[in-house]
């Protein structure tokens, strides 16, 4: 077997072992699990081709509206497994990274094999990785893309032997590398924008796909540095390009339809996420060194302390043998970390995946330096390296199973069946928690149940393009304020408020008012 293909067979397997072992714990239907309360609002603009919660998220509405044109099943089941499809795929290529990172440096074979192979089921049975893998949310996907420009950027080597003018195919390929870098990111930032905080991985890659080129055009030597970012931003913007989406789906009315982003300042109040600004950054000082002690905490508890250990063998490798990767790879993991740090959101531990995905790199780097040398040294065997080296994905998979497991949760789903089963006849179901008005979404207008119901999330209410649809769809609709479901009243219809938390609701109906208010 040679050797691409061995490596291609290993990242198959590691990916082929996360993907049975996410399915063996992914949730069965919608759920509230994991943080995925925004699942329900996702499901439903898939199911209803209609626009998300800021930023939109088109690349996921592209990619979801495929996958379950593809899958049969329960239509949140469905998107529960894009996303441990995507988490699978982020595992074979981290592992192809690992392994291409070691050649080029450390030029180990069973070991960087190994290595790669330890790394990438680490990542995949990583507490926070497995979470996001079996629920409904863009994170999975956000991973794959994080680690799909670390695979490109892993095998690159840090001095090539200049090219002449003529060595057009050399040079071709580097200008199909760089269009497809930017137009990944590009992609990438379509489902999700903290993909911007890669950026110096991409500053890297677009030197690094440039460099010895000797490019000439019209007999003048082109720049090194604007020529390449001027092919790296050209794929950036066709990548962005997916944000188009959202106005052509705006325009055309759906049920889901945040924002209405059919004018040029509705479109950037929905992908600048306005919505969310005030917590970027807002978390009061006083509660930083709190969120730093559970910073450390996570960064121990995803790849065990001796993962930890071991990545930090691997960035000190970097720095001795490729200086400028250990740099931008540092740098992104610290811009990462500092962002969800100061998110003031209760799940802002969500947003530290890519950093994760780094450490995984760091790691599976060091592991293959130190496999290299006791193997070198006579001290290790292949039978006890493969032992010490899949000890650690092992104890994060027993470990961590009844955590992540979320195969027997139908709370989310019960919530949604009991409220349309107790609700009146036309009832106006009225919801001030995005964890009910979502999933009532979800039933409502994915799943089709109780035509002759509507709901409405009263916290849109005091927002002009959120109004303005529903009286489309409700005529008779009348709001005396936005502050209660008491406010609000439809001609020869009940009015209910969803009340309650988590699975303690109740319904708080007032009787049809004839001729409305």
């Amino acid at each position: 077997m040679g050797r691409k293909a061995q490596e291609l067979g290993l990242a198959l397997l590691a990916g082929l072992m996360a993907l049975w072992v996410y399915a063996r714990t992914l949730a069965p239907t919608i759920t509230w699990a994991h943080a995925s309360g925004d699942g329900g609002d996702l499901i439903t603009a898939v199911y209803t081709q209609g626009v998300p919660h800021p930023t939109g998220y088109p690349t996921y509405l592209l990619l979801g509206g495929l996958w379950v044109a593809l899958m049969p099943g329960d239509p949140a089941w469905r998107l529960n497994l894009m996303s441990a499809a995507a988490a699978a795929v982020s595992v074979a290529f981290l592992v192809l990274a690992v392994i291409r990172l070691s050649r080029r440096l450390v030029g180990a074979g069973g070991p960087a094999e190994l290595a790669g192979l330890t790394a990438g089921l680490a990542l995949a049975f990583s507490p926070l990785v497995w979470s996001q893998a079996v629920v409904t949310e863009v994170y999975s996907l956000n991973a794959l893309f994080f680690v799909l420009l670390v695979w490109l950027i892993a095998g690159q080597p840090q001095q090539e032997q200049p090219t002449g003018a003529g060595d057009e195919p050399k040079q071709r390929k580097g200008r199909r590398g760089l269009l497809a870098l930017g137009w990944l990111w590009g992609l990438g930032l379509g489902n999700h924008m903290t993909l911007a905080l890669a950026f110096p991985l991409i500053v890297l890659a677009a030197m690094r796909y440039c460099n010895g080129w000797g490019m000439k055009e019209g007999g003048r030597r082109l720049d090194r540095l604007r020529f390449p970012s001027f092919i790296v931003m050209a794929g950036l913007a066709l990548g962005l390009a997916v944000y188009l989406l959202l106005p052509l789906r705006a325009s055309a009315g759906p049920v889901i339809n945040w924002s209405d982003a059919r004018t040029p300042d509705r479109l950037w109040w929905l992908v600048s996420g306005q919505l969310y600004r005030g917590y970027v950054f807002g978390l009061p000082l006083a509660y930083w060194p709190q969120r730093l002690s559970r910073w450390a905490g996570l960064v121990g508890e995803q790849l065990t302390w001796a993962g930890l250990a071991a990545a930090i063998i691997g960035l000190f490798g970097l720095v001795r043998r490729d200086r400028g990767l250990a740099l931008a790879s540092g740098l992104t993991f610290m811009l990462v970390s500092v962002f969800a740090l100061g998110y003031n959101t209760t799940d802002s531990y969500i947003l530290l995946i890519p950093a994760f995905g780094v450490l995984a790199l760091w790691a599976g780097f060091g592991w293959s330096q130190t496999l290299a040398e006791l193997r070198r040294r006579g001290r290790l065997t292949g039978g006890a390296a493969a032992a010490l080296g899949l000890a650690l994905p092992l104890w994060l998979l027993l470990s961590g199973y009844s955590a992540a497991d979320a195969s027997h949760d139908h709370a989310a789903a019960d919530f949604g069946r009991e409220v349309m089963e107790a609700a009146p006849a036309h009832a106006i179901l009225v919801s001030y928690s995005d964890l009910y008005s979502f999933v009532l979404w979800y039933d409502r207008y994915a799943l089709g149940v109780r035509p002759d119901v509507t709901v409405i999330d009263g916290d849109l209410l005091g927002y002009a393009w959120y109004v303005d649809a529903l009286r489309q769809r409700e005529p008779d609709l009348s709001l005396r304020d936005s502050t209660g479901a008491l406010g609000i009243s439809v001609s020869g219809r009940p009015v209910c408020r969803v009340e309650g938390t988590g699975t303690a609701w109740r319904l708080n109906c007032r009787p049809a008012a004839p001729g409305g208010t």
